[in-house]
Order: structure tokens, then C-alpha cells, then sequence
């Protein structure tokens, strides 16, 4: 019986990571905290390409204020050069006709590299 819920909440971790929650009538995708060394990475999509011209925005808590915004390049990398470690960052990763992403980065010396950001299509 042990055995049971175990593989349950094994079933529960992996699929956590994103916890879908809406936003004003529109599907939002939230994301666990993670840690990464610096605030830079890759916009994809389900077959790996990188999407160009993707807007990601670091924000406040509420995800509503933005404090600095970038987009893309022709690869789908993204980086915002004056982050601090320790400091929390929100996210937000738009791109049309894709689903709003909130994806909240500590800046951690020791994490690993950036982030790889993958895009789901929107309804």
C-alpha cells in the first residue's frame, strides 16, 4: 500500500512544475521557483527551435509593474545584464498565440547556467 502513494506523489512531483492558474479569462502558466546563475537563457518551443522576438519581462511579485523588459533574438536567447545574486526575479514570457508564462528565478552562485523557457501553444 506504501508503495501506492509513493508512486503517486512521484506521479504528483513531475507534473507539478507547472500549475496552471487563470488570469483575467486567459490560460496562465505558473512556474515552480527555480535557481539559475544568471537571469539569461532560451525561448523554445516543443521542437527545441528558438523563438525570435518572444517578450520576456522581469516584473514585480504581482507580475503586474515591469521593471525591465528584453525580446529574443533570431536563436530565442534572452538576458538582462545588471542582475545581483540572491535577488528573486518574476518573470513573464509572452510570445503570440502562446500562453502567458509567470517564472519566478532566484540568482543563485552555485545554480546551473540559465533558463531554457519552453513555450505551449495558447487556446
Amino acid at each position: 500500500m506504501w508503495w501506492y502513494l509513493q508512486c503517486i506523489g512521484l506521479v504528483l512531483a513531475l507534473f507539478a512544475p507547472a500549475l496552471p492558474a487563470c488570469a483575467q479569462g486567459d490560460m496562465t502558466i505558473q512556474f515552480r521557483p527555480v535557481n539559475v546563475r544568471n537571469l539569461a537563457g532560451v525561448v523554445t518551443g516543443a521542437s527545441g527551435k528558438g523563438f525570435q522576438g518572444a517578450v520576456v519581462e522581469d516584473c514585480d511579485s504581482t507580475y503586474k509593474r515591469v521593471l525591465a523588459s528584453t525580446t529574443t533574438d533570431a536563436n530565442g536567447r534572452f538576458s538582462f545584464a545588471h542582475a545581483k545574486y540572491g535577488t528573486v526575479h518574476y518573470l513573464n514570457v509572452r510570445y503570440p498565440n502562446f500562453q502567458l508564462i509567470h517564472i519566478p528565478a532566484t540568482l543563485r552562485f552555485f545554480a546551473k547556467g540559465g533558463l531554457r523557457i519552453h513555450l505551449i501553444p495558447g487556446t
